[in-house]
């Protein structure tokens, strides 16, 4: 449990924003038997996180209750129906190549269109290399999803980005920080296993997000960073395994050969519950001209 100080700190805002999320009822603080303080749980820190970072993207504090008390009272399945619910007068450029999730999308949205659960012409799609495309529309918001390692030349491609929006037009861009690096990284050591290949791995990472900043920070004149802390679960050494596997290719030739034991270890990282926690960083860039 937290204090109110302790909390402000580690989330980042003042004591004075969480009495006022308190006071419009977004978060429920405890009060400790011996003198009354608030305390504050780990399931409070993570609803804080979702009100900082909707905040950063511009919602209101009342728009912001809203999410927060359908997200506890919706089924998986009516949230889904909630997210079809577009205003007619917004238009969704998709951008992206094919044989990537963007197919699948554009047969749902025609699907969706088709049978009257959303508006037609919310959604377009275009096809190709983005470097190569030419943009004569305007927008109000350009959303950028981790995809900027992929640019040849990421300098440009933001240029061309802030030339398409609107005077007061937002550019947000997401990437991932390097904690689960840090955290798999542990382990290996822990394991016994020679960690040199994960240890360049995690400078480069550091190295690519420091100068992608400098591309945004040359190009933007005002750029807003927020950094986002998820937790992954596992509910089985194996998933945890497959998923070390899959982010960690240069650890693959020995995960592979010693699969069992690597296994038998992540068994001993599973918690009271059974489960194994890997802690990810996500990083949210806001950028206005």
């Amino acid at each position: 449990m937290y204090t109110i100080g302790q909390l402000a700190k580690i989330v980042g805002v003042s004591t004075k924003a969480l009495r006022l999320y308190e006071e419009k009822g977004l978060i429920h603080p405890e009060r400790s038997d011996e003198n009354n303080y608030r305390l504050y749980g780990d399931e409070t820190k993570a609803v804080l996180q979702k009100i900082i970072m909707m905040k950063f993207l511009g919602f209101s504090l009342e728009h912001i209750k809203v999410f927060l008390k359908e997200s506890e009272t919706m089924s998986a399945e009516e949230a889904f129906e909630e997210q079809k619910r577009l205003p007619s007068d917004i238009h969704i450029t998709c951008v992206d190549l094919h044989n990537t999730w963007a197919d699948s999308l554009e047969e749902d949205v025609h699907k969706m269109e088709q049978e009257g659960e959303i508006p037609k012409g919310c959604f377009s799609f275009r096809w190709g290399n983005m470097e190569e495309m030419k943009f004569r529309e305007s927008y109000d918001c350009i959303f950028f999803n981790h995809t900027a390692v992929f640019m040849k030349d990421g300098v440009k491609m933001l240029h061309t980005f802030s030339e398409c929006l609107d005077r007061n037009g937002v550019f947000i861009c997401t990437w991932g920080g390097i904690s689960a690096f840090e955290q798999v990284r542990e382990w290996i050591r822990e394991y016994g296993t020679d960690i040199e290949e994960i240890e360049n791995n995690s400078s480069k990472w550091e190295l690519w997000i420091k100068q992608w900043e400098e591309n945004l920070n040359s190009v933007f004149p005002a750029v807003e960073k927020r950094i986002y802390e998820i937790e992954l679960f596992f509910d089985t050494a194996e998933d945890c395994y497959e998923f070390i596997l899959r982010r960690y290719k240069e650890l693959s030739a020995m995960l592979e050969r010693e699969r069992q034991k690597f296994i038998r270890f992540l068994r001993t990282k599973q918690d009271k519950n059974g489960k194994l926690v890997i802690k990810k960083d996500t990083y949210l860039y806001r950028c206005t001209k």
